[in-house]
């Protein structure tokens, strides 16, 4: 947590702007860290004597910092004491009179936490109190938003304020801007990932994301046909065979024919898997056999031939049998 050390000066306060747009709260700010001038003192601390939350005391220091009332020496925040010759940030008094008025600090401050900060920069806060004024999404959207995407990070990583309006803009540009909306697209999503999981360790496909086309079969496959990932295991495993690789439009075909033959157990599965089998063994020997094989029953047989009886035929059909 950074701590601040002020060297404060009141004498002309009252021709700078940013005092005269402070509210009590920010002001009682100002008091605490005069009473500490000159000695370090932590964000909790001066919110803590000044009566304020972390993210109102760290707004007062930002209104006072943007009106260049506070600067960096030597690694303390020091105050000038010049304060009218300092020109206002009128942004930095805008967030300070929002943060007032529309009642976000409760909001900043939760978004620290998700974050892993004790606190927030300006230009963080900036971020995120523009996603409330400048767009319809409410503060509730905005925290389950980001506690979202702070479970979708890897370990050691922590969220942004840049990364969280960014997946707000792609949202909104999906239509996707009220609460309720985004809790089906947070259900939809954490589904396709336990999906993918279970897929990913099934196929042992560790080294690439899915593509975008892979991950519609296996929607199909878990929700449409509602097969388990040992069903499909199966059909990996006998497109490997077949195949020599993982080819996806290849397990298709083979989860689509068990999936119309009503199969819904991986017993019932390797049931059709051995009768198609059988099947088309069968066929794939009628056609090693070649069309010109006649059946053995339409061969002629000539085993039985009598020349003697046939040469008596055909005297008795020239000239007609012979009486005694």
């Amino acid at each position: 947590m950074t701590d601040y050390c002020f060297a404060v000066d009141l004498t002309d306060i009252s021709e700078n702007e940013c005092f005269r747009e402070a509210s009590v709260g920010e002001l009682r700010v100002l008091l605490v860290l005069t009473e500490y001038n000159k000695r370090r003192i932590s964000l909790d601390t001066l919110s803590e004597l000044a009566g304020v939350s972390t993210a109102r005391a760290k707004s007062a220091i930002s209104l006072f910092e943007s009106a260049g009332v506070i600067s960096e020496v030597d690694g303390y925040a020091v105050v000038k004491d010049e304060f009218s010759e300092c020109e206002i940030d009128r942004r930095a008094v805008t967030v300070a009179r929002e943060i007032r008025d529309e009642g976000l600090a409760e909001l900043i401050e939760e978004c620290a936490r998700l974050m892993d900060r004790d606190s927030l920069s300006t230009e963080d806060v900036k971020i995120i109190t523009s996603l409330t004024t400048e767009t319809t999404l409410s503060p509730e959207y905005i925290l389950a938003l980001a506690a979202f995407l702070k479970s979708m990070l890897s370990d050691g990583k922590r969220l942004s304020a840049k990364k969280l309006r960014a997946e707000a803009e792609k949202l909104i540009a999906k239509d996707i801007d009220t609460l309720e909306g985004l809790e089906a697209y947070i259900k939809d999503k954490s589904e396709q990932m336990a999906d993918e999981w279970e897929y990913r360790r099934a196929l042992q496909m560790w080294s690439r994301p899915f593509s975008s086309s892979e991950r519609d079969y296996i929607k199909k496959w878990a929700h449409v046909y509602g097969f388990s990932t040992a069903i499909v295991t199966e059909a990996y495993e006998i497109t490997v065979i077949n195949t020599h690789g993982v080819s996806f439009p290849y397990m298709d075909t083979l989860l689509t024919d068990w999936h119309n033959a009503g199969c819904k157990t991986l017993a019932e599965c390797k049931a059709r898997r051995e009768q198609t089998g059988t099947a088309l063994k069968t066929e794939r020997a009628e056609k090693a056999a070649g069309p010109s094989r006649k059946l053995e029953s339409e061969i002629p047989k000539y085993s039985n031939f009598n020349a003697e009886d046939a040469m008596m035929r055909a005297i008795e059909r020239s000239y007609g049998k012979s009486k005694d």
